[in-house]
């Protein structure tokens, strides 16, 4: 038999081992009057001890050195029966896959999976054959008519996609079809507003038991004014959507509104006091705004934050995170004390259970001391979990109420001198965690079940925990040629699934990278390449993903390199 792994020098190593190996345990065998090709015991120990000896010599190291044992290691199944139980044993697989865990997190994992929700088998086998999936293009949903697309988003069922382009068109796409992930019908393409000069962001509302149809939220920038617009949309019927506007909202340039829950959404207003001393009012808003007056917008403030280091509030999010989650947490980790950068017990507990929650704003912002008008760092403060908007009743009629807010600019007073800073301060709420990043952030993630946050940065993807947000794990990114033109920093949209974590490199290329989520690492084929620049990663279903470009909506789909009955035993 001829075992070919490979023409590096180190894969070289490995197979002469390998025959060498099978030689050794050959002659055992033969001492002992037995054929080395009969019986489970006999030939299953002659490929476990060489795949020790693989694992041994350090080549879990290297992703495509693990990626080419990987294949072989499914190779070496096809010699006999035997042998092919002993290439999907397990342990092995996890030495590949996960070679640096402790038993701490091991043993964690095996309990957070029984009690996690998710019924879906799993095992290291499976796990490795994730990573030696290859993803390829299926197809793209459209192309940019007059200008390039800036944003998109899935709603959470993940069958409508909706696609925002810098000059304000929207379009939604509807999954029609769930045997074939490419089949993508469009519903809507229409113009938000004519008043805006760019588009910003959409947002999916969550489902109201009591309202039929979906919501979407859109922003987008003024054209004769230094703010954005919120637009909500109502969206209904089937084959023809009616859409309709339920109400509008304000929010400062750079930052992006998001939903509170099903009756109400936030924004962001921005208010600058002197060079490099700002505050920024976090503002409900409801969703029906309903008054005794027409145009009053029904909102309220819900905090203060303090600008630290001059930086803008890039990202927002709101989440319900379990009131037991921080137990876990600081029970174990002083035991465990693990690198950050390799699957350890306190992620694979945060990421696989759910309990009784509490609700936790989490924003991008600077950090005290830190380099200014970067936002590096995650903030979060506890937050009430229901508030009630007041009702409102607007008394004088609109051209009035406008001319005296008109009045009202005109007579008010500027202050001589800007308040100093611990005046300010003092007017805002201290964050009640901070986690500060190794670069500027450029995308906000919540994982499913609420526990943690995903941030994005050039220097890769860091998972934290909810609400203390504790650093559990760091993926930095793949090593790639360095791009030959500085790009300035961009939003990205990354995503989060029940096996891949998929980022945008966000260095200006068009580059999207895949990891495992329990894994950690990265498949063995090369990362996702667009000949444009990638600005989001939104995953539809466990093997399928769609990417965003300045041009297109792109489909992709992963092939794995065998079957998935051959993962089980």
């Amino acid at each position: 038999m001829q075992l070919t792994i490979g023409s590096d020098r180190r894969l070289s190593c490995w197979t002469a081992t390998i025959v060498s190996e099978v030689g050794v345990w050959t002659m055992c065998a033969m001492q002992c009057a037995l054929s080395p090709w009969q019986g489970r015991a006999e030939c299953g120990v002659v490929l476990q001890c060489v795949l020790e000896r693989m694992s041994a010599e350090g080549l879990d190291g290297d992703e495509g050195v693990a990626g080419e044992a990987g294949r072989a290691v499914l190779r070496f199944g096809a010699v006999c029966r035997d042998w092919r139980r002993a290439a999907l044993d397990s342990a092995l697989w996890r030495r590949l896959v996960a070679p640096r865990v402790t038993p701490v997190a091991l043993r964690t994992l095996a309990d957070a999976r029984a009690l996690s929700l998710d019924h879906v088998e799993w095992s290291w086998k499976v796990e490795g054959l994730l990573c030696l999936a290859e993803w390829r293009q299926r197809g793209r949903l459209g192309s940019a008519e007059s200008a390039p697309l800036v944003h998109a988003a899935l709603d959470p069922p993940g069958y409508h996609l909706a696609v925002l382009s810098e000059d304000g068109q929207l379009r939604i796409w509807e999954h029609v079809s769930k045997q074939a992930d490419e089949d993508w019908v469009e519903r809507c393409n229409l113009r938000v507003s004519g008043e805006w000069r760019g588009g910003g962001r959409v947002c999916w509302g969550p489902q109201s038991a009591g309202r039929r149809g979906r919501t979407l939220l859109v922003s987008g920038s003024l054209l004769l004014a230094e703010r954005c617009e919120v637009q909500l949309l109502h969206i209904t019927g089937e084959d023809q959507y009616d859409i309709r506007v339920l109400c509008r909202g304000t929010c400062s340039l750079g930052t992006e509104p998001c939903w509170w829950d099903h009756s109400a959404f936030l924004t962001l207003r921005v208010q600058l006091l002197a060079p490099g001393l700002a505050c920024t009012t976090v503002w409900l808003n409801s969703v029906t705004q309903e008054s005794h007056s027409e145009h009053a917008g029904v909102m309220m403030p819900l905090l203060r934050i303090f600008n630290e280091a001059g930086a803008n509030i890039s990202h927002m999010l709101i989440a319900d995170t379990p009131i037991s989650s921080r137990t876990f947490l600081d029970e174990r980790s002083k035991a465990d004390l693990e690198d950050v950068n390799t699957p350890n017990a306190n992620y694979y507990w945060t990421i696989l259970t759910a309990q009784v929650s509490e609700r936790v704003l989490v924003v991008a912002g600077g950090s005290r001391g830190g380099a200014r008008g970067e936002a590096r760092a995650l903030l979060a403060w506890l937050v009430p979990p229901e508030l009630a908007l007041p009702p409102v009743h607007v008394a004088e009629p609109l051209a009035e109420r406008v001319a005296r807010r008109a009045r009202e600019r005109v007579d008010a007073v500027e202050l001589s001198e800007p308040p100093p800073e611990h005046a300010v301060r003092a007017l805002c709420e201290s964050p009640a965690h901070t986690l500060v990043l190794g670069a500027p952030v450029t995308g906000l993630r919540l994982h499913s079940n609420g526990r943690c946050v995903w941030a994005a940065s050039r220097a890769g993807v860091d998972c934290a925990a909810l609400p203390s947000l504790t650093r559990l794990l760091h993926l930095p990114p793949p090593p790639m040629p360095a791009p030959t033109t500085s790009t300035p920093l961009y939003r990205v949209q990354l995503d989060v699934g029940a096996d891949y974590i998929v980022c945008p490199a966000g260095d200006g290329s068009g580059t999207v990278f895949v990891w495992t989520l329990l894994g950690g690492r990265c498949p063995a084929s090369r990362p996702l390449s667009h000949h444009s620049l990638v600005l989001g990663a939104l995953l539809t279903s466990r093997r399928s993903l769609l990417t965003l470009t300045a041009d297109a909506v792109h489909v992709w789909k992963t092939m794995t390199p065998v079957d998935l009955h051959l993962s089980k035993d």
